[in-house]
């Protein structure tokens, strides 16, 4: 039964976020990614190749797109009411209409919290990361 579910969650992200046939999803969170001061409730989709996350939430939609090789530091942060992790990106590769745009090129700081185990998720992370081709 959890395969099934996790092969319909695989087919929505691969639909949901425009990835190639061959994308593969390794796990997916319930999460907020917090955009200002108020965070985005959604879901963090974690691929071979991508870091994903969507929300819509009161008719406004927050979708996000990070390649792990554009990832360029990462944090577990305690923050505001609980632990966050914190990914800093290359602006310029990012896309989304949750990461802004910075032609200077600074780093562009990712917060997501409220998972249910955050050091578990940060360390696959982490691992997805130091494996990305770049």
């Amino acid at each position: 039964m959890e395969q099934l579910k996790f092969k319909e969650v695989e087919k929505r992200f691969l639909k949901q976020f425009n990835m190639p046939p061959d994308e593969k999803l390794v796990n997916y969170y319930s999460c907020g990614y917090w955009k200002g001061s108020l965070p985005r409730q959604g879901w963090m989709y974690l691929s071979v190749n991508h870091l994903c996350f969507y929300s819509f939430l009161l008719g406004s939609e927050t979708l996000l797109v990070v390649r792990w090789n554009t990832v360029r530091k990462l944090e577990l942060q305690s923050a505001r009411i609980t632990e966050e992790i914190v990914v800093h990106v290359d602006p310029r590769e990012a896309v989304g209409s949750g990461v802004a745009a910075d032609p200077s090129g600074k780093r562009k700081e990712l917060h997501f919290s409220m998972f249910s185990n955050t050091r578990e998720i940060f360390d696959l992370i982490e691992q997805l990361v130091k494996t990305a081709v770049t």
